[in-house]
């Protein structure tokens, strides 16, 4: 074969990896949020498990003492990771071969994780952390150290796990964590019948024991040093980002303390069982995707078509994530009765505005990309405490006077102020383009199909399942048949310019 030959076969190659480049990208990150996936639907399949039997075992006062407790362990872990779990991602991407990497990271937020544990477990057990709580907290308070360094190592060293693109071993300690979780629940609440702090026992049995299972896998690749040439930028990129975590944490729980003020513990423990049961959404969805997102959205922008592969990427997160709350709602009353007991079925109503919540979050990944790919996270402070201030207000105004459905009114106000923020700010450092026909002829699609499923299907009957079941297949079919057509058609212009 001639050297003419040979090069002529290259050039249809490369026009075809070329044009092929969206298609490379998107099973990329779907093949990859596939196999997180079943991590992910672990911790969920977790929740769907320990929903029921902490609803039938915690009356709703009980229930949202713990649901503060648990917002208040979630805070502290933001802080202590010190927004490693994004910074990490890029230094790794920059240099895979950098054994030192891992142990200056694991050594830092090991010894800021005890001291941030200690200093929640004295501030739990103090009179204060009771009365903050509304419950006596002598008898778990110390679980929250252990939790916060426990907690610590998990996310680590799934984030080296994430960094590698070792979506089959991130499952794996998923797995081991979701035994963990529900034999600790189990023989904690409903053996040994010891209450919110039977639920904080079971917490620490797991994470202690996904700790060592990550520790066997991750702990062969650490050099026990700390450089601080890594250490220093990684914090400069990362530190912003614990302030906008913590606002974003902050937004997600806020509704739980004005509910907790304006209202009763009551509400506060509808309200939560409502978001434990809308996570069937953030596990199966958008957590996958957000981790998979994660390890390939700065391999992306070296790409020849970046521009137009994020641009699709933005178009089919919205598509995904308004079809998938959409079949949420319709099936609601199903979920509710699987998930909880009768005592929570009056938190249904605020259902649909919890996932229209989580659609705007999935939406925030693709819509911060020019952001991180200038390193500008200095803005995200910004950007979040405009979100969390927006919410917070909402929150005053509603709750004292529309209860949970305030609160959950001001999460959608909340989250969608951070992603116009988002998409405005992007835009500036690097434009892709919004499909905003595509989107809004989809999302048409779903309010009608979710209005007529309110309206003419709001129950377990038979009849309302058979109607809730067209419309989901509907809707289904519809947008199965605009995704085939928009990449022919995208696949199409790019070859025409190859």
């Amino acid at each position: 074969m001639s050297l003419g030959c040979l090069s002529e076969i290259r050039a249809k190659f490369t026009r075809w990896r070329r044009q092929d480049e969206i298609g490379s990208a998107l099973f990329a990150l779907l093949g990859d949020s596939l196999v997180y996936l079943v991590g992910s639907a672990s911790i969920g399949l977790a929740g769907a498990i320990l929903l029921p039997l902490y609803t039938r075992h915690l009356d709703p006062d009980a229930f949202g003492a713990y649901a503060l407790v648990d917002a208040a362990l979630q805070v502290t872990l933001i802080l202590l990771g010190m927004g490693f779990n994004v910074s990490y991602l890029r230094w790794y991407a920059d240099d895979p071969d950098q054994p030192e990497l891992l142990g200056s990271v694991f050594l830092l937020s090991v010894g800021v994780a005890l001291v941030g544990g200690l200093a929640l477990w004295a501030g739990l057990a103090s009179p204060w952390g009771a009365a903050l709580v509304r419950w006596p907290t002598g008898s778990f308070a110390w679980t929250v150290a252990p939790l916060c360094v426990l907690g610590v190592i998990i996310n680590l060293f799934l984030t080296d796990l994430r960094a590698r693109r070792a979506a089959t071993t991130f499952s794996v300690a998923s797995v081991v964590r979701f035994v963990g979780m529900v034999g600790g629940a189990v023989w904690f609440v409903a053996v040994r019948k010891a209450g919110v702090a039977g639920v904080l026992y079971g917490r620490v049995a797991s994470d202690t024991l996904t700790a060592i299972v990550l520790s066997v896998v991750c702990m062969p690749r650490i050099r026990w040093q700390v450089i601080w040439r890594l250490i220093r930028p990684m914090l400069r990129f990362g530190l912003p980002l614990i302030l906008s975590g913590l606002a974003m944490m902050l937004l997600n729980i806020s509704g739980r303390y004005f509910l907790s003020h304006y209202a009763t513990l009551k509400e506060v423990g509808l309200y939560t069982a409502a978001s434990k049961v809308a996570n069937v959404m953030q596990f199966l969805f958008v957590q996958p995707f957000g981790i998979a997102w994660g390890g390939l959205m700065f391999q992306i922008a070296k790409w020849e078509r970046a521009r137009t592969i994020y641009s699709k990427i933005f178009t089919y997160t919205f598509v995904a994530s308004i079809v998938i709350a959409l079949l949420a709602a319709l099936f609601a009353p199903a979920l509710f009765a699987l998930l909880t007991s009768a005592a929570y079925m009056l938190a249904i109503g605020i259902f649909p505005l919890l996932l229209l919540s989580l659609a705007l979050l999935a939406l925030q990944y693709p819509a911060a990309i020019g952001i991180y790919l200038e390193g500008k996270t200095s803005l995200f402070p910004t950007i979040f405490a405009a979100g969390l201030g927006a919410c917070l207000a909402g929150n005053r105004l509603l709750v004292p006077a529309y209860g949970m459905l305030g609160a959950a009114v001001a999460g959608v106000i909340g989250q969608g102020v951070i992603l116009v923020l988002m998409m405005v700010l992007g835009q500036r450092y690097y434009s892709i383009r919004y499909e905003v026909k595509s989107m809004t002829v989809i999302g048409l699609l779903c309010g009608v199909a979710f209005v007529i499923g309110r309206c003419f299907a709001p129950t377990l009957g038979f009849e309302d399942m058979v109607l809730q079941t067209v419309l989901a297949a509907s809707v289904l079919l519809s947008v199965g048949l605009f995704v085939w057509w928009d990449l022919s058609r995208t696949r199409a212009r790019m070859g025409a310019y190859v």
